[in-house]
């Protein structure tokens, strides 16, 4: 039964609960959502008027309000980049309110393209395969999923990459390393 603010206007993201009064609820958020929104002063005074908490279309999908997880690089990954059941866990649990959009860790595009230990990737099909898993999972919660992609230039460790300069001819290569890997997320994961 959904509850209605004191300005009495239901709200999708309002649910009652049986021990409350009517004016009286919980937001159901996903659990990535700071506490602060969840007060009652909060949601009283800026959410029956704020668009926070109205639907948004993004591409050729709409979330049913406008918090989304930001991309978290976790390093929770094991060493050849692949994602394990612990990581499905952590997105499905983060999609958990229907129409949630998730923004995946930086997920590297090739090998040479890495340099950061412990992070995914989505070049070889084992890490496809992976993560078909992590999707499959936040669309099985009503939710949405959009990867992101990274090279880390110079941002990666010195001590992970090998000491090749820094050619202006590897541009064309690491433009089909974003490619081949945006190919893998839309044709290989969904």
């Amino acid at each position: 039964m959904a509850g209605k603010c004191k300005h009495n206007d239901p709200h999708p993201l309002h649910r009652a609960t049986s021990n409350q009064r009517p004016s009286q609820h919980i937001l159901d958020f996903p659990p990535f959502i700071s506490p602060l929104f969840l007060s009652d002063e909060y949601t009283h005074r800026c959410g029956a008027t704020s668009n926070l908490f109205k639907p948004i279309t993004v591409g050729t999908f709409t979330p049913s309000h406008r918090v989304a997880l930001a991309p978290l690089t976790r390093c929770r990954i094991n060493t050849v980049h692949i994602y394990g059941d612990h990581s499905v866990e952590y997105y499905a649990q983060c999609a958990s309110t229907p129409g949630t959009l998730l923004i995946t860790e930086a997920t590297i595009v090739h090998p040479k393209a890495g340099g950061y230990a412990h992070a995914p990737g989505i070049y070889p099909e084992e890490q496809v395969d992976a993560w078909k898993k992590i999707v499959d999972a936040v669309h099985a919660k009503g939710s949405f999923i959009v990867l992101k992609l990274w090279a880390l230039g110079w941002a990666a460790s010195p001590n992970l990459l090998a000491a090749e300069g820094n050619p202006i001819e590897e541009i064309q290569e690491y433009v089909g390393f974003f490619a081949t890997a945006a190919k893998n997320a839309v044709e290989g994961v969904g």
